[in-house]
């Protein structure tokens, strides 16, 4: 039985591996040679991302939030071709789409900090103080099948942006992990369903000391604005999972942004 077990667990891990060479060796500038792409949301030939599709993620759809100041900003509605360029890349390793969902994001959470300022009577926030950005985790089940924390690396790269094209002081705190596997959001069927799942879901794997904010990789992090980063929003049972633990260790989250919202039923949402 042991020796069976051991087997299926080198069978596992050597799929995985030759998996994760398969899809660098299908993202290779020479593979785009050999086998141009085609377009993330519609197929159009020789694109990430052609421009009709990249236009539908300059919407902004935003939803007002309980416990969220500055509520939530996505950069997309989840419908259409916005919605098959999402799932390309969340669930079908485009990892080229990097680059070009983290500008889009980049610019939705300069334009939520400017929308946090003026609440606050400000211009905006300044690049002296600090952006914490913490991406929404994945399951490890999840992790293993994509090969990778797909928002902690899109995170990370929206980071570089908002430090190098933006000004602002930036971070990335990984500190949220997920206890246990509740399902996928988008295949619950009600809101009430999906709020019950999250329940004690997430737990923070650091912890809050003079404002500081000390991850597991020991180093110390101001706090600053606290802006959760999600792929998709579906009713937002997840982001409330997020904020309820980060408040009950003492971080408070200011606002949200994903890269596409599926709007509630009734319309709650609306386009800025």
């Amino acid at each position: 039985m042991r020796a069976g077990i051991a087997a299926w667990r080198s069978h596992t891990v050597g799929c995985m591996r030759l998996c994760d060479l398969a899809s660098r060796l299908l993202s290779s500038p020479f593979a785009m040679v050999v086998l141009p792409r085609g377009c993330a949301g519609c197929g159009e030939p020789d694109s990430v991302l052609c421009a009709d599709c990249r236009a539908l993620f300059t919407v902004w759809p935003s939803r007002q939030f309980p416990g969220l100041p500055g509520g939530t900003l996505a950069c997309a509605r989840y419908s259409g071709r916005a919605r098959s360029a999402v799932l390309a890349w969340k669930d079908h390793d485009d990892r080229e789409c990097d680059t070009v969902f983290a500008r889009y994001l980049a610019s939705a959470v300069d334009m939520m900090l400017g929308r946090i300022g003026a609440a606050s009577g400000v211009s905006g926030v300044g690049s002296d103080h600090r952006v914490t950005l913490v991406p929404v985790p994945s399951s490890g089940r999840s992790v293993r099948a994509r090969g990778r924390p797909h928002m902690t690396v899109l995170s990370h790269a929206v980071c570089r942006l908002l430090c190098g094209e933006y000004g602002y002081d930036a971070v990335v705190a990984d500190v949220l992990t997920v206890a246990r596997h509740g399902g996928r959001s988008v295949s619950l069927s009600s809101a009430q369903q999906r709020h019950d799942r999250m329940g004690d879901r997430f737990r923070v794997r650091g912890r809050l000391h003079d404002g500081c904010l000390h991850d597991m990789g020991c180093r110390d992090v101001g706090v600053g604005t606290v802006i959760l980063l999600d792929d998709i929003i579906t009713t937002g049972s997840t982001l409330r999972g997020c904020a309820d633990v980060l408040a009950a260790a003492g971080i408070h989250v200011s606002a949200a942004i994903a890269l596409a919202d599926t709007p509630p039923r009734g319309g709650s949402s609306r386009v800025s």
